[in-house]
């Protein structure tokens, strides 16, 4: 695989399976138990709880994962699941964003807008031009972003502000491991699926994510 035309799901780093209708099933595998856990905190929280709208955005985004890691298809073009998954964190990012709305009845400073919309454009070149770990990072600040805009409320107490660090902590090591994917998948692949352990630290921040929407609820 070359690094810079990494394509999900097709140079994930799992080998693609030659028996039975999976293409990488231990990726798979672990998406379903991510649609399981989110699908368990939409029950679990509030109904009137706006953190409902985030969770089935995240429900929406890993069920598309979780297809693209069962049935490599490229409808249209060979980059069509990389932008589905990219641009439904948009829609994850704009449910964070109303329910923080939502909750703090508060609107962002112009101050933070600026910073924001420029990586929002840097993202929406980065996915057309640019390799991977460009768009990757670019979307994961943005996500990031939103939560310093409301950080006086995420922090408010001791255990959301343990909450937020354990996701930090989570989202860093899901970078590091990426970057260990793009660029030694050769060593890996012969050895583990490793991208299933990438898609396990995902589970983990899905559970720590919906502990937080708990708490902030």
């Amino acid at each position: 695989m070359n690094r810079h035309d990494y394509t999900f799901p097709f140079d994930t780093c799992e080998r693609v399976s030659l028996k039975g209708s999976i293409a990488q099933p231990f990726s798979f595998t672990v998406n379903v138990l991510s649609c399981i856990v989110l699908f368990i905190y939409t029950r679990i929280l509030p109904v009137a709880s706006p953190f409902q709208y985030v969770l089935y955005s995240l429900l929406l985004f890993e069920s598309w994962h979780c297809l693209s890691h069962a049935h490599h298809v490229s409808f249209l073009h060979h980059r069509f699941p990389t932008i589905i998954v990219h641009f439904l964190s948009y829609l994850i990012m704009i449910s964070l964003f109303y329910a923080f709305m939502t909750k703090t009845k508060k609107w962002p400073s112009f101050s933070w807008w600026i910073p924001f919309l420029l990586v929002c454009i840097f993202d929406l070149y980065a996915v057309s031009h640019l390799s991977f770990l460009w768009y990757f990072c670019s979307s994961l600040l943005l996500f990031l972003w939103i939560f310093v805009a409301y950080h006086d409320f995420v922090w408010a107490t001791k255990r959301r502000r343990r909450l937020i660090i354990m996701l930090f902590l989570s989202i860093l090591l899901l970078s590091f491991f990426f970057i260990l994917e793009v660029y030694f998948c050769s060593f890996f692949i012969v050895k583990i699926p490793f991208h299933a352990l990438i898609e396990f630290i995902g589970l983990i921040i899905f559970l720590i994510l919906g502990q937080l929407f708990l708490v902030l609820s």
